[in-house]
């Protein structure tokens, strides 16, 4: 009969309790935990999403598979796979939605310009921005990068139909112009790439057939 050696108390505690790493050993890391995103409601992400879903007049993004779609920007994958294709269902919805209402709205809006006409003046008569030349003018300037290198005072001096905003308003449109043509300059770049991908996909799919 073999006996067994007695552990005394204080060395099978010791034996139990997890033990700190050896001197110049790495520590274990800690699990990887994915950080909480932006508020959906008000994200880069959905104001990108629904800029490409209302413009999107070749239904090129709508057609798209929510998966190749969530692959296109890190914007999108910040949220997790699921929520993002949730919340690409319900901003189509709302899209398709608020279309319809502007088109019987621009109807409603045709009907009463034959009665009354438009104003190009807001309540407090200050030249409104949407029908002036200078809206015009602005999106062709930061389109020829006739901005660059200039002062936003520099720009709205440049031109007398600028000076019909104060500085303040026309920065702002600046501003805005700039951040739109990035955006859509970007998007437009990534729809044309991924056609000239599918393209050379169904021209590689063809010539095996033809094989």
């Amino acid at each position: 009969m073999v006996r067994r050696k007695k552990t005394h108390p204080k060395e099978a505690a010791k034996a139990s309790t997890p033990q700190p790493p050896p001197p110049g050993a790495c520590p274990p890391k800690p699990p990887s935990v994915r950080p909480k995103p932006p508020d959906w409601r008000y994200s880069e992400a959905k104001k990108q999403l629904r800029v490409l879903l209302e413009n999107d007049d070749d239904r090129f993004w709508h057609s798209m598979e929510p998966e190749e779609l969530y692959q296109m920007s890190e914007l999108f994958q910040q949220y997790e796979e699921e929520k993002f294709f949730e919340y690409l269902e319900n901003l189509k919805a709302a899209v398709a939605k608020e279309k319809k209402a502007i088109v019987f709205d621009e109807k409603a809006l045709a009907h009463d310009r034959k009665i009354y006409k438009p104003r190009d003046t807001n309540a407090n008569g200050t030249k409104r921005w949407d029908r002036s030349a200078a809206k015009q003018l602005l999106h062709q300037d930061v389109k020829e990068k006739r901005h660059v290198n200039k002062t936003p005072m520099q720009l709205w001096n440049s031109r007398d139909e600028y000076k019909d905003f104060d500085l303040a308003t026309f920065r702002g449109h600046v501003y805005q112009e700039e951040y739109a043509q990035k955006g859509r300059s970007y998007w437009q770049w990534l729809k044309e790439e991924k056609r000239k991908e599918k393209a050379l996909k169904q021209e590689r799919k063809n010539k095996r057939a033809q094989k």
